[in-house]
């Protein structure tokens, strides 16, 4: 995808793919850890560890609404969540107060979302 911060992309956001009204819309659900798949694709030992160190590690995407859309079709946030948490913060690890903003916004976050932030304010309590 050109045009449009990924890893910085808040959690939540939707994203309208080929015009308003038409094509599709996503939902940037997680952030998309890389696996030893791509260092086997890559012919580069450990190369999941030095993509994922990176801080560029991407999202995971959920299909709100199917369509169909072509080769350079714009991309439009239709949709921001007020609570800002984003790809990147999650990835680099919640703090108290960021897992308190998502478990709190009122939005349906992923299940293994809810299940990091709960983890990150149970610690923060110890």
């Amino acid at each position: 995808m050109s045009g449009i911060d990924v890893t910085n992309a808040v959690i939540g956001e939707l994203w309208r793919v080929g015009g308003p009204g038409r094509g599709i819309l996503l939902e940037v659900r997680l952030p998309r850890s890389p696996c030893s798949n791509l260092a086997w694709h890559m012919g580069t030992p450990r190369f999941h560890h030095t993509f994922g160190s990176s801080g560029r590690v991407g999202a995971l995407l959920k299909v709100r609404v199917t369509g169909t859309i072509a080769a350079g079709a714009s991309i439009l946030v239709e949709h921001r969540p007020t609570h800002s948490v984003t790809v990147r913060q999650v990835c680099d690890g919640l703090t108290p107060d960021l897992a308190q903003q998502l478990l709190g916004c009122g939005q349906n976050v992923a299940l293994d979302l809810r299940r990091s932030a709960a983890r990150a304010l149970a610690r923060s309590k110890h």
